[in-house]
């Protein structure tokens, strides 16, 4: 894992959606405690095929990819009122949480980071990290994915986000000092309520995330703070060169536990791998 520098992050007030469907009683999990892995008999045109680190990937038929899919992944290091922030742990853990579970066929883990995401005073590092997975060659084909992990302290499952929003109103100031007051993040992208989306299918990932068990929802606001922030210049730095970028809030590790978490990215992962 590279470090670039402790970064300053802030809960976003998320928006509340319902969660998606659920598997029957008989299926449940304690929320804190998945299980490896869950079974589901209701798979029409679908199939479920098991593997080592106990996560069911769902496969839709003929959607086998050859190609590689290089995924780039961030976190968050301490911040004001959050003195852990469960990003740093599953950032710095995750290299070696996957050399042991194994990657999907076809994945290549590619940087780990915990950026410096503190505002306008912090782009030039966030920047070299993202141009970091810019093919050096045109011969580099295959898909690169960023995924972004971000803490919302008062959680209890994880928010998968389809959307920024160009505007940073900070409810404190990062931890360079900066505390804009609706400011665009990107003024060429014209005024605070222009919104970028991912080009990633969220509901289809939420879904694949709840059928093995996870409590994972949609959400629609990912804040107005350093989460949204940096999201917002991901997703236009993807734009530019033909990325995918996701966000993903996770709940503290006192409401899901490290290994619990570590999982759910291992299945995130899965997911990802098997795209479209």
């Amino acid at each position: 894992m590279s470090r670039l520098v402790y970064v300053s992050s802030r809960i976003g007030l998320l928006e509340r959606h319902s969660l998606p469907q659920q598997p029957s009683a008989s299926e449940e999990k304690a929320e804190r405690d998945y299980p490896d892995f869950f079974a589901f008999s209701r798979v029409p045109a679908e199939i479920y095929r098991k593997e080592g680190r106990g996560c069911w990937r769902q496969v839709e038929m003929g959607s086998e990819r050859p190609s590689e899919v290089a995924v780039h992944i961030t976190g968050f290091g301490r911040f004001h009122g959050v003195p852990e922030n469960p990003t740093e742990g599953i950032v710095g853990g995750l290299e070696h949480f996957m050399q042991e579970k194994g990657l999907p066929q076809g994945l290549r883990l590619g940087s780990c980071n915990v950026l410096e995401t503190a505002g306008e005073g912090a782009l030039a590092p966030l920047y070299r990290a993202l141009e970091s997975a810019v093919p050096q060659t045109s011969t580099n084909s295959g898909r690169v994915i960023w995924v972004h992990f971000g803490v919302n302290g008062s959680s209890s499952c994880f928010a998968v986000e389809k959307q920024a929003v160009n505007e940073a109103s900070f409810p404190c100031p990062d931890e360079l000092g900066w505390k804009p007051m609706g400011v665009p993040i990107i003024a060429s992208d014209g005024g605070i309520s222009h919104v970028r989306q991912t080009t990633l299918p969220v509901d289809d990932i939420v879904k694949a995330l709840a059928k093995t068990g996870y409590l994972a929802r949609t959400s629609l606001d990912a804040g107005r703070f350093v989460c949204n922030y940096v999201y917002y210049h991901s997703l236009w730095f993807a734009e530019q060169h033909g990325f995918d970028s996701l966000f993903v809030h996770v709940p503290p590790f006192e409401t899901i536990n490290k290994e619990s978490q570590m999982k759910f990215v291992a299945c995130l992962l899965d997911v990802l791998a098997y795209l479209p």
